[in-house]
């Protein structure tokens, strides 16, 4: 139960970790967002996923949680999507600022796979979460057939 615990908490971490950057440069460019702001988020917004993935990893002592930290964090990133655009455009008459968005916020996360990359057309950022999902991907991938045992280290643990 411990490691569900754990793993729903850098999979929230993750996730907000790696929509800060677009909520906060939404807020404080406004209307202003432009084309060097979508440069920056997609700078910003793999590099921040990556960092919390690698810092989940390094933090716990758990083996299980240390390989599913980077799949933990891009469920995280995925499934927070449209709150983290809906916050990022609160400021400018968008998101929380419309009347209906507490009624359609269930929705927009349940519907996350499709919700969230076309939000992310729109906020400025599916160029960062492309990469975001690549990296963390990869790096899953990576740490999985590294470092799981063998196939018959496997079965001889459990006989």
């Amino acid at each position: 139960m411990k490691r569900v615990g754990k793993t729903a908490l850098i999979l929230i971490l993750g996730g907000s970790a790696a929509w800060i950057p677009s909520v906060v440069l939404h807020w404080v460019r406004g209307h202003r967002f432009s084309a060097p702001d979508v440069l920056t988020l997609t700078g910003l917004f793999p590099v921040s996923a990556v960092i919390v993935a690698v810092a989940a990893r390094r933090v716990s002592h758990d083996r299980a949680i240390q390989l599913m930290a980077p799949l933990a964090v891009l469920i995280g990133v995925w499934l927070t999507g449209p709150v983290g655009m809906a916050l990022g455009s609160s400021t400018t008459g968008g998101g929380f600022s419309q009347p209906g968005m507490w009624r359609d916020l269930p929705s927009l996360i349940a519907m996350f796979p499709l919700t969230t990359p076309m939000m992310a057309t729109y906020d400025g950022s599916l160029a960062g979460l492309g990469i975001a999902t690549l990296a963390l991907s990869v790096m899953f991938l990576v740490f999985w057939t590294r470092e799981r045992p063998p196939r018959g280290e496997q079965e001889a643990s459990r006989a």
